[in-house]
């Protein structure tokens, strides 16, 4: 990761960053053959300090075979054993509007390029989560978000949600 740093008008810094992943993925396919895939992936990041209250964040990539990286769930090979290849982002708000409170919203994509019938043909999400401090040793924090999957079908795209709400309660020690 290469990343670069420069103050702005808040309290934080503009950040700037590019990484990239190279790998490499075993495991048996669907007829029982072994295979192996060298996942690569780019990354871009960005972060803008927007005023001292508020942070705009976020991250564009694209590579192939990004199966556990950067949300590609199930994003390795198609149905025809070719490689996957998908391109996303994801960008979020954060805003402090109060000391100890944090609220966030955000928006993310994958987009794979050649899937096949059966295959993931995209996933979006929708954020927001709400974070609060009463103490500097604890925070509570719910989060809420709302995935699509899209999957090729036959003759028509078909879409599956999930809506999924999480609740931490987080001790620092």
């Amino acid at each position: 990761r290469l990343a670069f740093e420069m103050p702005l008008w808040a309290d934080k810094p503009l950040k700037l960053a590019l990484s990239g992943h190279v790998g490499k993925e075993t495991f048996d396919d669907a007829t029982g053959n072994e295979r192996v895939v060298d996942p690569v992936g780019v990354f871009a990041e960005l972060e803008v300090p927007i005023i001292d209250q508020i942070l705009l964040r976020g991250e564009w990539f694209m590579g192939e075979a990004l199966t556990d990286v950067r949300g590609g769930v199930k994003q390795s090979l198609n149905s025809k054993g070719e490689v996957i290849r998908t391109m996303g982002f994801w960008a979020e708000l954060k805003a402090k509007p109060i000391d100890g409170l944090a609220l966030s919203v955000g928006y993310g994509k994958d987009d794979p390029e050649n899937a096949t019938e059966g295959d993931v043909d995209g996933n979006t999400v929708l954020w927001g989560t709400v974070a609060y401090r009463p103490a500097p040793s604890y925070r509570i924090q719910a989060e809420y978000h709302r995935w699509t999957t899209d999957y090729v079908a036959a003759n028509a795209t078909e879409s599956r949600d999930a809506n999924r709400i999480n609740l931490h309660f987080t001790w620092f020690f």
